[in-house]
């Protein structure tokens, strides 16, 4: 059964009528990292991924990390969920994002999106704002003379979002999308290792 789709305008443009435009800040929590004192060895051991910019690739999710938390550290530090949106908001890597895949932590680079789950796909979620977050973030921090965003203006930031549903269908899509490219990558890099 075929049905004609309404569409209306909105701050972004020309937008199908039962999609909406939000800002970050009310789709979740958002948390600012902190970073353990470096003085204190205790603080850093193998217990714990703690994510900085550098750990954040292109790829949709953070799989390893470069530096890890004590049990200690970890305790001292500000936790973010599984399946929270890691976004750089410092730097030149200004506007890198990519979902975790386990209870976490960050440094004070990144300004993590912890969606509410009852409203928002945190999958969906990761694509609209890898769509619609990276380029207001750059024209932001390009008006400073250090490239950076803070929180409230992160949270200011316009984005796109459907119903639930229809999130979830399109995230699937992506995602599916996102592993064929992965894989073709990783043959690439297997026949490179052959060569």
């Amino acid at each position: 059964k075929s049905r004609i789709r309404r569409f209306k305008e909105s701050p972004l443009g020309r937008i199908p009528y039962e999609w909406g435009v939000v800002e970050v800040g009310e789709v979740g929590k958002i948390v600012t990292g902190s970073t353990p004192s470096t003085e204190r060895t205790e603080y850093y051991g193998e217990d714990y991924p703690f994510i900085s910019p550098e750990d954040i690739n292109y790829e949709k999710y953070i799989n390893k990390t470069v530096k890890m938390l004590s049990k200690l550290g970890f305790k001292i530090s500000r936790k973010i969920p599984s399946k929270s949106i890691c976004v750089v908001c410092i730097g030149s890597t200004i506007g890198k994002l990519a979902l975790t895949i386990e209870e976490t932590t960050t440094n004070q680079q990144i300004n993590t999106i912890v969606p509410n789950r009852k409203i928002y796909d945190p999958d969906g979620l990761y694509y609209f704002t890898l769509f619609y977050v990276q380029k207001p973030l750059r024209i932001e921090a390009g008006l400073q003379a250090v490239p950076i965003v803070n929180k409230r203006k992160f949270a200011k930031i316009k984005i796109l979002i459907p119903p639930l549903p229809e999130q979830c269908c399109i995230a699937e899509v992506l995602s599916q999308i996102d592993e064929t490219i992965e894989k073709e990558q990783n043959y690439k890099e297997k026949l490179e290792r052959i060569k």
